[in-house]
């Protein structure tokens, strides 16, 4: 049984702007004997989301724990995780490629327990947000001019102007 610090997980970590959504994540069983497996749902998976990253109190790196999955006869299992939800706002990219976590059930010793060796567990899985160029208009501005026009008397003084973005 995988309980406690064992279970399967994925980290989700977003950096470069906080996020704007919570994640979803799916882990499937791909490889092994389902039946062998308790804790899984009809189709052999379990769907999870984040809970920690949007909010007030946001987070920018949150672990699914997808819990307790207990294994009934030795052999090695293969679980893909994927994250389901999509890149939907500009600036993003998100990281969809499937993550590998491999558990193999032995019984060393021939005890009649069964031990478990676990591989890959807890991927992180990182959405970046990088802000992309912007183009206003479609002719080259050069340097902008600036025209000072002074009305009622000669100027005096010579004026100096700063350009800011805002």
């Amino acid at each position: 049984t995988l309980e406690g610090e064992d279970t399967l997980k994925v980290t989700k970590k977003v950096i470069g702007a906080p996020a704007t959504e919570e994640f979803q994540f799916t882990l499937a069983l791909t490889e092994g004997d389902a039946s062998s497996v308790t804790g899984l749902d009809e189709n052999n998976q379990i769907t999870l989301s984040t809970d920690e990253m949007t909010g007030e109190n946001a987070k920018t790196t949150d672990t699914v724990d997808f819990g307790q999955l207990a294994f009934s006869k030795v052999g090695d299992y293969v679980f893909t995780v994927t994250e389901d939800t999509k890149a939907t706002v500009g600036g993003w990219t998100y990281d969809n490629d499937p993550k590998t976590i491999t558990v193999e059930v032995t019984d060393e010793g021939f005890d009649g327990k069964l031990d478990v060796i676990v591989n890959g567990n807890n991927p992180t899985v990182i959405n970046e947000y990088e802000s992309k160029s912007v183009t206003t208009g479609t002719e080259t501005l050069g340097n902008p001019q600036v025209t000072k026009v002074v009305e009622g008397s000669m100027a005096t003084e010579e004026f100096q102007f700063t350009l800011a973005l805002t």
